[in-house]
């Protein structure tokens, strides 16, 4: 840790003109790692300006004469290759032994008459996630198989093709018999559900057989047995397909993103490849390992060789072999190795592969494509010609087959099993063409792959033992992907334990390395051994090299003991604030922002460790409250849901968990399309050794949407996601956190939301995010010193902190998928500090000075995360002497509770049930009461007034009246035409004329006729079943009592001397206005009123109406009523009874329907509501609270327990006892803690803590 750095020529300076970027742009590669057991030794580090790269001087003695290295790796396969590729990038000095006579393991490749041979069927899938990381492509020169197979059935071979890369050959094979239509369609929806999951999601899914997962999906038996049995058994090496689901989906993403290919030197490349990168004296070739050895803390530091040679490992052994060989090595070491677990394997999956030459002519096919047995015949699985693929594979003119088959033919000899081979394959391309193919070899491969059949653990803990790790396919997954994973994560594990030192370069102005490494690196050492661990040696140029050491964050401890107990009266109090069920309300900070500004990403920041989906668009629907604990002692986040529907409950999850339930409530908020947003908060609890004690509400992301109609939805969407933040915003106690992602401080984009609810921004506190995407926009220093120190007018108000924080997130996720940018959470925090780090720089180099304390003290994640800790600490504090009120009425309340649920428990007797029954009764059922049942007994209507109240009993009566009266008394008067007048008036008894006013008694009989009596008979056939004798009884009499009535009765209102002047006029006198107006021509439209029957009667007269002397004469509305009337009356004797019909008497007919039909509508309402009072209402009014009564006095004497579930209620009403009693003595105990927690608050001076960690 204590590093001088020697420039040895000024020469040998990079120039700035090709080396814009930071230091680690260009050596990403080389940073250095040192056990913390070196912190005293000295390194001297040389630049070397030809090849830009670090190295120790002087070089490291060879494994050859010196046996003592850093980590032993036994077995040069893929995983093992993987691991000293991952220590050389670190530069941890490594010794890799193999017991043949080159690398690869199983994947390796023999020469043989100049033919390529691979040691087994084995195709290299490009879509590798890990493959594409370590792999050069290009160099490997990869050759690709056609996307499908020719699958061999009835004599006859059937193309099966992928539709996205040969469209017209899938569709030619929808017809092939193959598998059905249907059987296709669920290949493509196969795709699609394993493309949308990540490769954690794929590998950490439930498991079944893939047997039962192809079957679960919906494929037929033929489709299984012609297709998937030979394809992926082939891949497998299982034609039971036993193996994992989990396997199954990750090749087949594989396959759907990549293509199938071989590399040109043969499968063997790809370890080479990998080996050449490594130094050369690093392996060692033909050395077995028998045994390892322990030291005596039982710790694995020795391997023993089969030639007796023991080579000693300072940080650990990685066994990279397959599991017979590790159970073989742990059982040949000493007997002190109890802590060496050995490695519990199923039976190996084995193949047989053949190989032959054929000349390039006598090959039936030409193209690279795999061939399959889907007949369920033979023991040839799948075969394809190796030279179709790769030319390379043989020489000129020859073709090479390969032959591939299922298990290992033990009992079958080498020469017979290639004669069945040969038979077999003559019946496929016939016997002239494969009898003249010539044997080249024949492999047998006992351990072809680890058998991944179900349960499995694909991320298994590769630790063994202390300082024992393994690796290989058989941690993960069974495939080339899988072993150079194991590799990564064993070397991985191994430096995690050891608590390794890792050194970053950085290149830049000598006075700013100075500040960053000076204010910055000391505080990541231990307190006791701050001074003097760094120095620093450069020339007087401008530029120069430096370097920052970040140690392991699990080798950071704290060093003032005294200061843990304070951390954990915090986290005592912070713990009863969430758990307090008052209407207190805890302090948190409430992080307010627009979609695009980094909320998650910072809050993520702030926690030290990623749990939701960061990305565009909308990725947070609902607040996301988390409850933050400091623990010293949790190495890994330990996070639990509460649960929504019971909040005292809170169920463990892992992050992974967390994120698919986050995403998943995204997802169905998404699809509701009444509201895509709830305020309903989804609750995390979290204790990390990296937390701060903090509770942070992370809420869904403002949008600013386009206006115009197009973007309604989008708007609407806004004012909900608005609404729902400044509901939060609301509570007095929230902190603020106001996120602006602007260079320039006028545009108040989210303050102009936050202003609404704290218009002086007096509890809120101002982050400008993204930091690092802002310094390259400036042009001046200028702008650099407004933009972090703003002038007062701009910011509006008192902000928390007096001035904003700048932060930077360094984007990418954590994860094992090759999408992902940070293998672990460390690295993740690793990457926040270096990048606050960074931002200093940058503004130094910009401003061209030194920033001031107090700008160092507002850029920075870890800044933020201190002031708003001792922030919220402060404010817990303050409140502590609120909660004790809170908790006093709290605990009156519940003893209040107590009493009553005593005194209930006293009165559950007979007597006492039987009277509350009758009060039931009488308040209830009959007289009305006022109760909380409503919702689940009353009814609402639609489109009555007040329809959306829930009522019942007699209200829902009335108001169901009321809808009548509304509906009936809405109906207009038909229109009436001139051709209905003139039939009307028919021949009267006046000579030449007629009697206009029968004429329209008889128009508005019939109008009233047409309108209400279909509703009178629209319930005609809905009487009570088994009546029929009754009714027709009843029919009869009906009838029989009208003709009487008719035949006796029989009334005569006119007279032939007698015209109706003192009728008429007795009518203009009382219609001084009528119900409707009636204007223009003959055949002109009426407008009626809409309206209940009551309103027409109280309101008439303020209805604008014409009228009749108007309609007549046209006089002016301002003469004399009483002179228009007269007049009117002289002018009707004289024309009503005229036959020629006027416009005005056409007029008056049409006045005088509307007034009679009117009139009608009155007797028709009255009538019905009659009826019902008194054939529906009276008898239940009279009868039901008799009938009532008599069922409930019944009840009472059958029996009383079947009526009031007695037992059902003791039970209740003593769980209820129950909890009371202990939420009594809890809020007691809460109670009497706070009141002590208050008093040390009170009699000491305690300080804020910081506690930045990184």
């Amino acid at each position: 840790n204590i590093i001088t750095w020697q420039r040895k020529s000024p020469n040998l300076i990079h120039p700035m003109t090709t080396l814009s970027l930071p230091f680690s742009a260009t050596f990403s590669s080389h940073s250095f790692l040192f056990s913390s057991k070196e912190k005293n030794l000295r390194f001297r580090f040389k630049l070397q300006a030809s090849t830009q790269q670090l190295s120790p001087n002087p070089d490291p003695p060879s494994p050859s004469s010196n046996p003592k290295t850093g980590v032993i790796i036994v077995g040069a396969g893929l995983a093992g290759l993987a691991a000293a590729t991952k220590l050389n990038s670190e530069n941890i000095p490594f010794l890799l032994i193999e017991a043949s006579d080159a690398v690869g393991g199983r994947v390796r490749t023999d020469v043989v008459d100049g033919f390529l041979l691979d040691r087994g069927f084995q195709i290299f899938i490009t879509a590798y996630p890990e493959a594409q990381k370590l792999l050069d492509y290009q160099a490997l020169d990869l050759q690709k198989f056609y996307s499908g197979a020719r699958i061999y059935l009835d004599g006859q071979f059937h193309t099966v093709a992928d539709p996205l890369r040969h469209f017209v050959d899938s569709v030619k094979s929808l017809a092939n018999p193959i598998g059905s239509v249907l059987d296709k369609l669920l290949i493509g929806s196969t795709r699609i559900r394993v493309l949308t999951k990540s490769d954690d999601e794929i590998i950490s899914a439930d498991e079944v057989p893939t047997i039962d997962l192809l079957r679960k999906i919906g494929f037929s038996n033929e489709i299984l047995a012609r297709f998937f049995r030979p394809f992926f058994g082939g891949i497998f090496f299982d034609t039971e397909l036993e193996t994992s689901s989990r396997l199954f989906d990750f090749i087949f993403k594989c396959l759907a993103l990549g293509d199938n290919t071989l590399p040109a030197k043969g499968i063997g490349a790809i370890p080479n490849q990998l080996a050449a990168k490594l130094p050369p004296s690093s392996i060692l070739f033909n050395r077995r390992v028998i045994s390892i050895g322990f030291n005596e803390k039982n710790t694995a530091t020795t391997v023993t060789l089969q030639d007796g040679e023991v080579l000693q490992s300072e940080l650990g052994v990685i066994l990279a072999v397959e599991e017979p060989e590790i159970n073989k090595i742990l059982a040949g070491g000493s007997s002190d190795i109890n802590n060496a677990r050995p490695v519990q394997g199923k039976p190996a999956r084995s193949t047989v592969c053949l190989y032959f030459s054929a000349e390039k002519d006598q090959i039936p096919v030409q193209d690279p494509v795999l061939f399959l047995n889907g007949s369920g015949k033979g023991i040839v699985n799948n075969m394809f010609f190796a030279t179709n693929v790769a030319p390379s594979y043989g020489p000129p003119g020859k073709a090479l087959v390969s032959v591939s088959l299922i298990g290992l033919f033990e009992d079958v000899a080498d020469d017979d099993l290639t004669a069945e081979v040969v038979r077999e394959l003559s019946g496929w391309f016939g016997s002239s063409t494969v009898g003249s193919w010539r044997h080249l070899r024949t492999y047998r491969i006992g351990f072809a792959q680890p058998n991944q059949s179900p349960p499995t653990d694909l991320m298994k803990d590769p630790r063994v033992g202390p300082g024992l790790y393994l690796c290989g396919d058989h941690l993960t997954s069974a495939t080339f992907d899988g072993a150079l994973v194991s590799g990564r994560k064993a070397v991985e594990a191994l430096l995690s334990d050891r608590a390794l030192v890792k050194v970053v370069f950085f290149y830049g102005y000598e006075t700013t390395a100075l500040s960053v490494i000076q204010k910055s690196a000391p505080k990541l050492l231990d307190k006791e051994t701050q001074t003097d661990r760094i120095h620093i040696t450069v020339t007087s140029l401008h530029f120069a090299w430096f370097c920052i050491i970040i140690p392991k964050m699990e080798g950071r401890k704290a060093t003032m003991q005294e200061q843990w107990s304070l951390y954990e009266a915090y986290n005592e109090l912070h713990g009863l604030a969430q758990e307090l069920k008052t209407p207190f309300d805890a302090p948190a900070v409430l992080v307010v922002g627009h979609q695009t500004d980094g909320k998650s990403a910072l809050v993520e920041a702030l926690m030290g460790f990623q749990f939701n989906h960061v990305g565009g668009g909308t990725k947070t629907r609902r607040p996301i409250t988390l409850h933050m604990k400091y623990d010293p002692q949790c190495e890994d986040p330990a996070c639990h849901l509460v649960s929504d529907e019971d909040p005292t409950y809170a169920h463990p999850k892992s992050l992974h968990e967390i994120q698919a339930y986050i995403e998943s409530e995204n997802m169905r908020l998404e699809k509701e399309s009444s509201c895509q947003f709830s305020a309903k908060e989804i609750i995390i609890r979290v204790e990390y050794k990296y937390c701060p004690n903090l509770t942070i509400i992370d809420t869904p992301g403002l949008v600013a949407p386009a206006p115009g109609r197009k973007n309604q939805a989008l708007q609407s969407q806004a004012r909900a996601v608005e609404a729902l933040v400044r509901a939060k915003m609301q509570h007095k106690e929230f902190i603020i956190l106001c996120l602006e992602d602007c260079s320039d401080w006028s545009n108040a984009t989210t303050r102009r939301v936050v202003m609404q609810v704290d218009p002086e921004l007096s509890r809120t506190v101002i982050v400008s995010t993204k930091l690092d995407t802002k310094i390259p926009q400036f042009a001046r220093s200028s702008d650099v010193e407004v933009f972090l120190s703003p002038p007062a007018h701009t910011l509006d108000g008192f902000i928390l902190g007096e001035s904003p924080f700048f932060t930077s997130v360094p984007s990418g996720r954590v994860g094992s998928g090759h999408e992902s940018v940070f293998r672990s959470n460390d690295e993740f925090k690793q990457a926040i500090s270096l990048r606050e780090m960074e931002d200093i720089a940058s503004l130094t180099e910009k401003l061209g000075r030194s920033l001031s304390v107090q700008e160092r003290n507002r850029i920075g994640v870890s800044k933020l995360r201190s002031f708003l800790e001792e922030l919220l600490q402060k404010r817990y504090m303050d409140n502590v002497p609120l909660i004790i009120p809170l908790l006093e009425k709290e605990y009156r309340s519940a003893t209040r509770k107590l009493n009553e649920i005593n005194k209930e428990l006293s009165t559950l007797d007979e007597a006492k049930l039987k009277q509350k029954g009758r009060e039931f009764h009488d308040l209830f059922l009959t007289k009305g009461k006022h109760c909380k049942m409503r919702g689940l007994m009353g009814e609402h209507l639609l489109v009555a007034m007040n329809a959306g109240m829930r009522l019942y009993g007699g209200a829902q009566y009335h108001r169901a009246m009321a809808e009548f009266r509304f509906v009936a008394g809405g109906i207009k008067c038909p229109q009436i035409t001139r051709e209905e007048i003139v039939n009307a008036c028919g021949v009267e008894d006046i000579h030449d004329g007629t009697n206009y006013s029968r004429t329209a008694c008889v128009i508005a009989v019939a109008k009233a006729r047409d309108t209400f009596e279909p509703f009178l008979h629209q319930k005609d056939g809905e009487y009570l079943s088994g009546h029929d004798v009754f009714l027709r009884r009843v029919a009869s009499a009906f009838n029989k009592c009208m003709e009487d009535l008719e035949s006796t009765t029989r009334y005569v209102t006119w007279s032939l001397h007698n015209k109706n002047r003192a009728g008429l006029r007795q009518f203009l006198d009382s219609f001084g206005g009528t119900e409707q107006s009636a204007t223009g021509n003959a055949g002109m439209s009426q407008d009626s009123s809409v309206g209940s029957a009551s309103n027409e009667k109280h309101d008439s007269k303020s209805r604008m109406d014409v009228k009749l002397s108007h309609l007549a004469s046209g006089i002016d509305s301002g003469s004399s009523i009483q002179t228009t009337d007269t007049k009117l009356a002289d002018l009707l004797d004289n024309t009503l009874w005229n036959r020629r019909l006027a416009p005005s008497s056409e007029r008056i007919v049409y006045a005088l329907v509307q007034q009679i039909f009117h009139g009608i509508k009155e007797y028709f309402l009255a009538s019905v509501e009659l009826k019902f009072n008194c054939f529906l209402l009276m008898p239940v009014v009279d009868k039901l609270p008799a009938l009532l009564r008599l069922d409930l006095e019944s009840a009472f004497e059958d029996d009383l327990d079947n009526v009031f579930d007695i037992t059902n209620l003791r039970h209740s009403f003593g769980q209820r006892k129950r909890d009371t009693e202990i939420d009594l003595k809890r809020i007691k105990r809460l109670k009497e803690k706070f009141r002590l927690i208050n008093e040390q608050l009170n009699s000491h001076q305690l300080k804020a803590m910081d506690i930045r960690g990184l």
